[in-house]
């Protein structure tokens, strides 16, 4: 009875205090009790990152002016000249770009000079001509040697082949210079026909990376692409040395003011021995008293050697130093000089298992010919039996 009357008394009151409907259409609370939208709740939302901590931020005027205001004139000065200088910079990188659009224009066209003037006539004869012929054209149009113009000539027919297509596409955007795509054309020499296209991209994306900043220098890029190169040839190191050895030689070219250029086409463990010789005998004849450098010291000892039958680089009167022989005074017998070459050499390739090229290092890559070793021994000279052959000065 007591229990009836409550309940009757609830159903009375509480819709009066709560109104008609207390848990608005909610009688399990899931809304009342949901506290996603509560500023308290929110370290139980899932963690984000604020888009607007991206937001790249307007250049701050003010700030700058403050700063400026507080330089010195010689700090306003050495910014300015900063300034200047990364201008010209990215401009002379602009000039080198438009260059290299230039140049595969200019090769596009002499090659189309060339098929015009019977590149492209079903004659042999024709075509066999036509190089000379646009060459002719060429020379005649600018006022420049027949020898420069047929550089020219047969480097743009190069350029425009299928297989340098990479190369000359490279030239055409601005990414790939003259100088870097001749480099590529060079490396290519030992890479047969077959492989050119491939090859041909292989170095383009070594000579002109996306990155410009990554771009080998030129030194570095020679190196690389020999090594490319390599990969691809179609015949081994040492036997395109071998053959190529038959034409070392030396050559004299005059120069101005009685001065001339000694060059010589010899194998890399030859020319490094020398190089590498003549810098430690430069070296060792350094002094107090020397005032030549190590280049006129590099020539005079080069000069000594090949002209003094004796080699006699051995101590000479004070203020001499202008005479051209490589002694200095005070100094003794120069010829106790050690060298060093660093070589390289594969471990299959020395157990004769393989034919891989080894390096010198600073050089280049080295491999010994069939009938040659390292290193390189000394062949006697000429000697008579009236007049004996000197002893060696030169370890």
């Amino acid at each position: 009875m007591i229990v009836e009357e409550a309940r009757h008394l609830s159903e009375a009151l509480v819709p009066g205090l709560l109104g008609a409907d207390p848990w608005g259409g909610d009688p399990l609370g899931a809304v009342a009790w949901d506290f996603r939208g509560d500023p308290l709740a929110r370290l139980l939302e899932a963690p984000a990152v604020d888009p607007s901590l991206f937001d790249t931020p307007g250049p701050d005027f003010e700030a700058e002016a403050m700063w400026e205001a507080s330089l010195s004139p010689a700090g306003i000065i050495a910014r300015a000249r900063a300034e200047r200088a990364e201008a010209l910079v990215a401009e002379l990188e602009r000039i080198d770009a438009e260059q290299a659009r230039l140049e595969a224009r200019k090769a596009i066209t002499l090659a189309a000079l060339t098929a015009a003037v019977g590149g492209s006539s079903p004659d042999p004869a024709r075509r066999l001509d036509a190089p000379t012929v646009a060459a002719s054209e060429f020379a005649a149009a600018l006022r420049i040697s027949q020898r420069t113009a047929a550089a020219a000539v047969a480097e743009a027919v190069a350029l425009t082949t299928p297989a340098w297509e990479p190369v000359l596409e490279g030239m055409t955007s601005g990414t790939l210079p003259r100088r870097r795509a001749l480099a590529v054309l060079d490396a290519a020499a030992p890479v047969p026909p077959d492989q050119l296209a491939q090859f041909a991209a292989a170095a383009v994306a070594i000579a002109a990376p996306p990155a410009p900043g990554i771009a080998p220098t030129q030194g570095a890029l020679r190196r690389r692409l020999r090594r490319l190169a390599e990969e691809h040839a179609g015949e081994a190191l040492a036997v395109r040395k071998e053959r190529a050895a038959a034409h070392r030689r030396v050559d004299l070219e005059p120069a101005q003011d009685g001065m001339c250029w000694l060059s010589a086409y010899l194998p890399l463990e030859a020319g490094a021995a020398i190089d590498t010789r003549l810098e430690a005998l430069a070296r060792s004849l350094q002094g107090p008293g020397e005032e030549r450098t190590i280049s006129q010291l590099r020539a005079d000892a080069l000069a000594d050697l090949l002209t003094d039958a004796r080699a006699n680089l051995l101590t000479v009167p004070s203020g001499s130093a202008a005479t051209g022989t490589a002694g200095t005074a005070g100094a003794g017998p120069a010829g106790g000089v050690r060298l060093e070459l660093i070589v390289t050499v594969p471990a299959r390739t020395l157990a004769g298992e393989a034919d891989a090229p080894g390096e010198i290092a600073g050089y280049g890559q080295w491999t010994p010919t069939p009938s040659g070793s390292w290193p390189p021994k000394p062949r006697p000279g000429p000697s008579s039996p009236s007049t004996p052959a000197p002893a060696p000065r030169w370890p």
